[in-house]
């Protein structure tokens, strides 16, 4: 498993709470529209992300060069309601990744609240044709 995340203090809190759970995480600091991985996952995960379009773009094809063939794309993304940019969707990402995406069974609107004002997610998977 890898985590990759631009704050040097998520990364660290993630490792202190990977260590004191005995869970085996390689913790990456860098950006998400830069990042190339070096090897091929069965599922990369996406949480808020704001990308403006052109690095979105690049996010999205670190993410593809970076997804096993079968292997999934999960997004969860904030309320499309609030400014049009950065804020993006389902639709989005595959007009982005090209005719070799789909958006299976696309799940949208779940309420979510906890520590947070309650707000409307969009979480989405892509499936990318390898």
């Amino acid at each position: 498993m890898t985590a990759l995340d631009y704050s040097p203090v998520a990364i660290e809190k993630g490792r202190q709470l990977a260590a004191e759970q005995g869970v085996n995480v390689e913790f990456i600091v860098g950006e998400a529209s830069e990042y190339r991985p070096s090897e091929r996952f069965n599922l990369i995960t996406s949480f808020y992300i704001q990308l403006f379009p052109a690095q979105r773009a690049n996010m999205l094809a670190s993410m593809s060069d970076g997804l096993a063939p079968g292997g999934t794309l999960l997004f969860v993304s904030h309320d499309k309601s609030g400014p049009p940019e950065p804020l993006w969707s389902a639709r989005c990402a595959q007009s982005d990744l090209g005719p070799a995406a789909s958006v299976p069974g696309s799940r949208s609107r779940l309420e979510w609240g906890c520590f947070h004002r309650a707000t409307q997610l969009s979480p989405f998977f892509i499936r990318l044709d390898k």
